[in-house]
């Protein structure tokens, strides 16, 4: 494992204690789009890899993919996805654009929160939780393979 693997890890884990620390629709936000990118990015660089390296993204892909869906899948007793961050930037440009002397919204507001605390708690959870057993397949994964290919 590289440092700068390491550096990584570290700072996911710090941005999701302080998300966790003080739970809001913004932080929910965030960690649920930057997980849904890294799940992207890691689909990417499996089609892009070759040897362990491959191996080591599939898995990461595979069950990062599989517990989002599985922990946002819309049912009775799922928590709600977050918002994308997307969302939450149309919304503020949307909010500038149109000029009106209104008070920001409170869903785009840190003070505020149109969830419940608690389940803005878990959607945050299970986006890193998605990202720890991500990590945990990848490495599986990646132990099982061969190595193929000079970047194995």
């Amino acid at each position: 494992m590289s440092i700068a693997v390491l550096m990584a890890a570290v700072g996911i884990v710090a941005v999701g204690a302080a998300a966790l620390a003080r739970p809001s629709e913004l932080w929910a936000s965030v960690l649920y789009t930057a997980t849904a990118t890294l799940l992207l990015v890691a689909v990417v660089s499996a089609a892009n890899s070759k040897g362990r390296r491959r191996a080591f993204w599939w898995g990461f892909a595979a069950f990062g993919w599989g517990h989002q869906l599985l922990a946002f899948w819309p049912s009775i007793n799922a928590t709600p996805a977050p918002r994308l961050l997307t969302t939450f930037l149309l919304d503020m440009l949307h909010f500038v654009v149109t000029g009106s002397g209104r008070e920001i919204p409170a869903y785009l507001s840190s003070k505020s929160t149109t969830v419940s605390t608690e389940v803005v708690f878990y959607q945050i959870g299970l986006s890193l939780m998605g990202l720890v057993l991500a990590s945990l397949a990848g490495m599986i994964s990646s132990s099982f393979a061969q190595d193929v290919g000079a970047d194995a």
